[in-house]
């Protein structure tokens, strides 16, 4: 009987607990915009531009017209002289290859 009221006791101090620590978080947060909380990370990941609507710099429209000629990944690292990782990052970041023709700024 002791040991039932002990662990109640218990999982009531960790839920206040929580709340308090959240509280705590959410007001450190707003005196210190340094700390951020879990949340504003999460947020910051997605981009603000979707990757088909974002302007192609250079070396974008360089790895989109190869993709949309038939090159791999691994030809494209070859012909520009960059990594492969770099290759696909590039192809995720501006959702290549794109239908449509982007073209050169002449």
């Amino acid at each position: 009987m002791d040991a039932c009221l002990k662990e109640a006791k218990r999982i009531e101090y960790e839920e206040l607990y929580r709340k308090a620590w959240d509280a705590q978080r959410k007001r450190d947060a707003a005196v210190d915009p340094r700390l951020r909380l879990k949340e504003d990370e999460k947020k910051k990941r997605f981009f603000s531009v979707l990757p088909k609507n974002r302007p192609l710099n250079n070396l974008g429209r360089q790895v989109d017209r190869m993709a949309r000629n038939g090159m791999d990944v691994c030809n494209i690292s070859i012909a520009l002289n960059i990594p492969e990782p770099e290759v696909r990052r590039i192809m995720k970041d501006y959702g290549l290859p794109r239908e449509t023709y982007t073209g050169m700024k002449t």
